[in-house]
């Protein structure tokens, strides 16, 4: 497991949490107090949680009257990465996984007499037994930031401690923390992997600079119960009888409230499952069937693909990937099942509510009334060979098992042929059962190649490829015809030798046959000039006033002129271009330090930002750019806000050249402006290779030798 090699000092002396024993929670930021507009860093992760007693308790419960949370009664928290400003509005939204329970005395009980503050029992979020048992010790000594940083939290720390806020392995991460290839250090290695064909065909659509959800499973039930009182699970904890909240359908329902009221628009969404190629398979049915994927991925899609986000015209802008090999288990849980124990409310009824064919009968009827924009990239089992099915006590029993999903794949893809891909992977090892809790990672067992080219034809399809693009341009341009100056210079000219090529071959035939010589172009231009000058004036000037009129609405009615005269005197040398960028990074870093600490005293302050009163979507601005709202005044979890002024609040917020000096990367100190300069492997893992640390020596040589720099 990947980890803080300082996180060792604390684990002899903490002890299992159980929730609700201590006396003051540690808590993230507030899910329903955050917008958009405030977590302003690109690249950083935001930890945001739904906190279960708000001020106005009833003004954040779902039309049941629920509120999310955890299984065992915790806040239900997720993580935010703001992509960069290019790309704030392609979201890329990754479901964790996990067993789930539908029967008393089938979940999976913890050791009440362990330590392990690592172990993940699906019960609360990754990260919530280091927030309450760890991280204070851990942010005391400075090693670490806390987890409810109103500026994010940069991708190196998250990465290091990623064993610790994830429970993940070393194979077993979200698909945001993943490099670019198993070995970073060989910058040789082109290939993608398929988390990185997700950005399509472009090289300037780099999918780790989208915006970013992880949704984390913690309440036993593949993200879809709707059950408002606690069930026993069978097991039991230092409180006596375990009993768990089945509201993972709760959850999802109220971070896509969160991303409806925070994103106008989205140019691109991808949600994708928990899961492995091939399926997580066992000989143990029961087993196998407990870490199925979750189908919520497509509820979600569905929902904000088809409904509040985009365009019913734009096609193909939301991705769908899912994990479906699991669908056939014989042992899955009944309508019945879900319907009595997780109050599920999205799931539809099988014939006799029965049998576990209601997960995939759920399914083929979401694809077959999808949006016409949704897309969607199944993974199957490996059909035809060694299958976790392929226990029955005949060969004919094997095939039977098979076959099934092979005709429902084939029935589901003949209804929505260019909207339903399916891959099937090769040469998967199913001798050791492999259940990870996020999306397909790159496991020795599985066909990583194969995943990686079906990915990569999939996002062909979509209209944020490339490909699409370049497609879509050409018909738009296709329909109306632009020409250049080159063009008009080619048809005057074209036309004038038309004029001269027609005259000769009237000359020619009027002088064979004894006729009357035609006058040349040039007399005729001669002869209009003196007998009807007014006449030709006006032509003269109305052609170049019609050609600069179709040049001006050609672009957009704007002249681009340079009016600053200073710029004409700006010497273009080398060492002056390099000053002026300095300077114009410098004052932006500036900009960007004083927007988060306004940012973090409006947070801290209680005070929300209206989206409405923005200008542009994914504009990063100060605060007096927009709108400030009282939080006291937010009568509903989404819903209307009062408007008052900073005024009204008695609030200040004055930011002094000298405030929070240690707190900035550009700080000032006796000999002038200093630098402090972190540095990352944007592929993950160690800076000290080879290659990057000469990028770092040549780096750090520029800046020596720019004039004036003083070591």
């Amino acid at each position: 497991m990947r980890a803080l090699p300082f996180l060792s000092l604390y684990l002899s002396i903490a002890v299992s949490p159980q929730h609700g024993a201590s006396a003051q929670e540690r808590t993230l930021l507030n899910a329903y107090k955050t917008p958009l507009e405030l977590l302003t860093a690109p690249g950083n992760y935001y930890f945001l949680e739904f906190p279960l007693h708000p001020d106005n308790e009833n003004a954040n419960e779902n039309d049941q009257g629920l509120q999310p949370m955890c299984g065992n009664g915790s806040p239900y928290s997720f993580v935010f990465k703001r992509g960069t400003d290019a790309h704030v509005s392609k979201l890329l939204i990754e479901f964790e996984g996990g067993e789930a329970c539908w029967e008393e005395g089938s979940c999976t009980c913890d050791n009440p007499d362990s330590n392990d503050l690592l172990a993940r029992n699906n019960r609360e979020t990754p990260w919530y037994n280091y927030l309450q048992n760890l991280e204070e010790g851990i942010t005391a000594e400075g090693y670490f930031p806390t987890l409810d940083q109103c500026r994010g939290i940069e991708s190196g720390f998250v990465q290091t401690g990623s064993g610790y806020l994830f429970g993940n392995d070393m194979f077993d991460v979200p698909i945001a923390l993943r490099g670019l290839s198993e070995d970073t250090s060989d910058v040789t290695d082109t290939a993608q992997e398929w988390w990185e064909a997700l950005g399509g065909s472009s090289d300037n659509d780099d999918v780790r600079d989208w915006s970013y959800l992880l949704l984390p499973h913690c309440t036993l039930d593949w993200h879809l119960g709707h059950r408002k009182d606690p069930v026993a699970t069978g097991c039991t904890n230092a409180n006596g009888e375990e009993t768990v909240y089945h509201r993972g359908g709760v959850n999802v329902e109220f971070v896509k409230d969160w991303i409806t009221t925070q994103f106008d628009s989205l140019d691109a969404l991808v949600v994708t499952s928990g899961g492995t190629v091939g399926g997580c398979h066992s000989s143990d049915l029961e087993k196998s069937a407990k870490h199925t994927s979750s189908i919520a991925p497509a509820f979600l899609g569905t929902r904000l693909g088809g409904i509040d986000l985009q365009d019913q015209d734009t096609p193909n802008s939301v991705l769908v990937m899912m994990d479906g090999s699991n669908l056939f288990n014989p042992e899955l849980p009944s309508y019945i099942d879900m319907k009595d124990r997780w109050d599920t409310v999205d799931i539809g009824s099988s014939e006799d509510g029965s049998d576990g064919s209601t997960l995939r009968n759920t399914m083929e009827f979401m694809v077959k009334n999808s949006f016409p924009q949704l897309q969607y990239a199944w993974l199957a089992s490996e059909l035809g060979g060694e299958t976790s099915f392929g226990t029955g006590t005949s060969a004919s029993e094997t095939l039977r098992e098979e076959s099934e999903e092979e005709m429902w794949l084939s029935m589901v893809k003949s209804s929505r042929p260019n909207s339903f891909h399916v891959f099937v992977p090769k040469d998967v090892d199913y001798s050791e059962a492999t259940c990870p809790l996020y999306a397909f990672p790159n496991l020795p067992s599985s066909d990583q190649e194969g995943v990686r080219n079906f990915v990569g034809e999939v996002t062909n399809f979509m209209s944020w490829s490339e490909d699409v693009a370049t497609s879509q341009a050409s018909t738009e341009s296709s329909g109306g015809f632009h020409p250049t100056f080159l063009t008009l210079a080619l048809c005057a000219a074209g036309a004038l030798w038309s004029i001269w090529i027609a005259y000769y071959i009237l000359y020619y035939y009027r002088s064979t046959h004894s006729q009357t010589l035609p006058s040349s172009p040039t007399e005729l231009w001669l002869t209009a000039l003196t007998h009807s000058p007014r006449l030709f004036l006006f032509i003269s000037l109305l052609t170049p006033v019609l050609f600069s009129y179709a040049a001006y609405a050609q672009s957009g009615y704007t002249l681009p002129i340079n009016l600053n005269f200073d710029t004409y005197l700006e010497i273009d040398s080398d060492m002056e271009s390099v000053a002026r960028n300095y300077d114009a990074v410098q004052k932006f870093q500036e900009g960007s330090l004083e927007i988060e600490e306004s940012n973090c005293a409006v947070l801290n302050g209680e005070l929300f930002v209206s989206k409405a009163d923005k200008d542009a979507f994914g504009v990063r601005k100060d605060r007096e750019d927009f709108g400030v709202r009282n939080l006291k005044n937010y009568n509903s979890t989404f819903g209307s806000k009062q408007t008052i002024t900073l005024e009204d609040a008695s609030f200040q917020m004055e930011i002094e050249s000298t405030t929070h000096t240690d707190s900035r990367n550009l700080q000032s100190g006796g000999k002038g402006q200093l630098i402090s300069i972190l540095y990352q492997n944007r592929n993950g893992g160690t800076v000290f290779t080879p290659e990057t640390l000469y990028e770092i020596y040549d780096f750090e040589q520029a800046l020596y030798n720019y004039p004036g720099f003083d070591r």
